[in-house]
């Protein structure tokens, strides 16, 4: 790795590692949540992260959200519905996030004893990691989610005998 270099801007990493550029953008654990709701749950507005289990504050939320549309992981745009809400949606650095999220998962429930959780996702990665990851992006990417809404990731995966 290299030296360290003095930076007098918050935009500017304290070094030039690519893990500390990636955890300076994402180590605030509501960062990741952020993301795991739009990728997992379909959420995509103000409200529908405020309503999260993990009780997020306002402030924080609202600062975690700013965070990641100025490191431009996140894209906001007004509702067509609704002109007074805002949109959150990942970017292409925000789909590219998508296997970081999936790695994080799986590695909580080899760990935490306490999870129960539904394993047919994990099942399909471990047998087809990549084409998985791939159908993921895309869904998100168009819209859709893991868990939840028409076409969802599970929903294709159980409905089909194998992956394209």
């Amino acid at each position: 790795m290299k030296k360290a270099r003095r930076s007098t801007e918050k935009s500017q990493p304290q070094s030039d590692c690519p893990i500390n550029y990636t955890l300076e953008i994402t180590s605030n654990r509501w960062a990741f949540l952020i993301l795991r709701d739009i990728v997992y749950y379909g959420k995509h507005t103000y409200n529908e992260f405020l309503a999260s289990a993990e009780n997020v504050t306002t402030s924080m939320l609202a600062d975690r959200l700013a965070d990641l549309e100025r490191q431009g992981i996140l894209q906001k745009t007004r509702s067509e519905l609704d002109r007074r809400k805002e949109i959150y949606s990942l970017s292409e650095k925000g789909l590219d996030l998508v296997p970081v999220l999936i790695e994080l998962s799986t590695w909580g429930i080899k760990y935490d004893t306490a999870i129960s959780i539904d394993t047919t996702l994990e099942q399909c990665l471990q047998n087809d990691r990549k084409n998985v990851i791939k159908l993921i992006r895309e869904t998100v990417q168009a819209g859709g989610s893991v868990y939840v809404g028409e076409n969802n990731v599970m929903q294709k995966l159980t409905s089909r005998p194998s992956l394209p």
